[in-house]
């Protein structure tokens, strides 16, 4: 059984604020895998394999896909062995993919800097990684491990990070200067992906375990609480609220989170109240239910007025 890991859904268009950067056609797109990569040409009805471990095992996974153009693009691989480098890339619209030489293997997070041109690779074994070449030498900017990144434009930007390799909750930081450098902002939130709503300074996480969604109005500098589902146990061990997995997708006018054992929650008020929307936990068999939002998820829409 393969479990779809990530997906990219490629663009026409983009802006200066645009973070997904994958612009051949609307019918374009990749998907990953335990341990493969596959592309479609067709909007998503077929899909054959462009790229594969070798190895039928879970100890591997796609994490992460961008493109800067047509043509150049980047995946990260998570193999917890340190065996393979943390990144591949492809300079034929992902027919083929090469290993890239990465400093870490665990990789889990991109980011390419249009304007700057530089990008950014974030992993757990060697932290932040910058390559000004696409890819072909790396330099570590920052030694937070870091499982994933989110954009506000080129300048801004946050991204999940644990402390050290030893911890298991997971902190805050942000970029100023499109990921130069970055600051620590907050040790208390426990998040596995931040969403920073593109071309504005609004952002929202939502924390692993006691699900509480906050929100940011200035790029990630400070948090506030929205929303506080409560203690998922009451004193008899009954379970009262839902248990969080740490991600948040969407935008203003419709934010999603996925819980590990109460299904999926929608909110349309940007964050304040939310409902369930009938859609799969984190814990259940997707080979029998619709998948609608994973943790390495990753979609580029098409933008049909464009």
């Amino acid at each position: 059984m393969k479990y779809i890991l990530s997906i990219c859904i490629t663009s026409v268009t983009e802006t200066k604020d645009n973070l997904f950067r994958a612009f051949i056609f609307c019918q374009m797109g990749f998907v990953g895998t335990e341990t493969s990569l596959y592309k479609t040409i067709d909007g998503g009805k077929n899909w054959y394999p462009v790229w594969d471990t070798g190895y039928d095992v879970s100890s591997y996974r796609i994490s992460d896909i961008c493109f800067q153009d047509d043509w150049w693009g980047w995946f990260t691989l998570t193999d917890i062995y340190g065996v393979r480098s943390a990144c591949f890339g492809t300079t034929d619209g992902g027919e083929t993919w090469a290993m890239l030489p990465a400093k870490g293997s665990i990789g889990f997070a991109l980011f390419f800097n249009i304007t700057k041109g530089f990008l950014l690779l974030g992993t757990l074994d060697s932290g932040i990684e910058m390559s000004t070449d696409f890819g072909n030498s790396w330099r570590i900017i920052s030694h937070y491990p870091v499982k994933s990144f989110s954009f506000f434009s080129d300048t801004y930007g946050i991204a999940s990070c644990y402390l050290t390799n030893a911890d298991t909750t997971t902190s805050l930081l942000r970029t100023m200067d499109g990921g130069l450098t970055w600051l620590l902002v907050d040790s208390g939130v426990d998040c596995q992906q931040p969403l920073a709503i593109q071309g504005t300074p609004i952002g929202f996480e939502a924390d692993y375990g006691r699900l509480i969604i906050r929100k940011t109005t200035d790029y990630g500098a400070t948090w506030r609480v929205i929303k506080d589902f409560g203690p998922f146990y009451d004193s008899r061990f009954n379970e009262i609220a839902p248990f969080g997995n740490g991600y948040i997708k969407g935008d203003l006018s419709r934010l999603y989170i996925q819980t590990d054992d109460s299904g999926m929650y929608v909110s349309t008020d940007s964050g304040i109240t939310w409902l369930r929307d009938g859609g799969p936990s984190y814990q259940t068999n997707f080979s029998t239910d619709p998948l609608l939002l994973q943790p390495w998820l990753h979609i580029r829409r098409c933008d049909d007025n464009s």
